[in-house]
């Protein structure tokens, strides 16, 4: 009994900070799938190449809407983009004919990608701060309401006077 040869499939590789996931394409060239944010707190996802300097645009995979959707749904999205993509590229999704699963690739400036991958980067640990700054608020509106419903009304008489 010969043992099989075993292939080699290639995984996506995902960055230290878990917001770039690389792959590569079925043209063999590396592709990034970045996570980033936008000035509204929207998070997206991207698809561009790696690497060069003279692309011009990038390609929207998604913009998480939700209220609960943050950076680890992004991340999830992207990693689970850049895999479907390799399995494509090893002709692992034969149910899948064309490359592209999105439907119609929404074009974006790089420079707006850049822009929205720099302010990823530093907005978890924003949104951690945030989440504790909310919690300080909810506990001061609480103390408030509690003082004014204990307050001592004056009875009509006194103000009259």
């Amino acid at each position: 009994m010969t043992a099989q040869p075993t292939e080699k499939t290639e995984q996506p590789e995902i960055s230290a900070s878990g917001l770039v996931v690389s792959y590569k394409a079925p043209s063999g060239r590396r592709r990034l799938v970045l996570v980033a944010v936008d000035e509204n707190g929207v998070w997206l996802v991207y698809d561009v190449p790696a690497g060069s300097t003279k692309v011009k645009s990038g390609v929207l995979v998604d913009r998480l809407l939700g209220v609960q959707e943050k950076v680890e749904e992004a991340r999830a999205l992207a990693v689970n983009y850049a895999a479907c993509q390799t399995a494509f590229a090893q002709g692992r999704r034969e149910e899948h004919p064309n490359p592209n699963p999105l439907p119609k690739p929404t074009r974006v400036p790089i420079q707006t990608i850049r822009q929205h991958a720099a302010w990823a980067a530093v907005t978890p640990a924003a949104e951690r701060d945030l989440a504790a700054e909310a919690a300080w608020f909810e506990h001061v509106l609480t103390l408030a309401n509690a003082r004014s419903s204990a307050a001592v009304t004056p009875e009509p008489e006194t103000v009259a006077a």
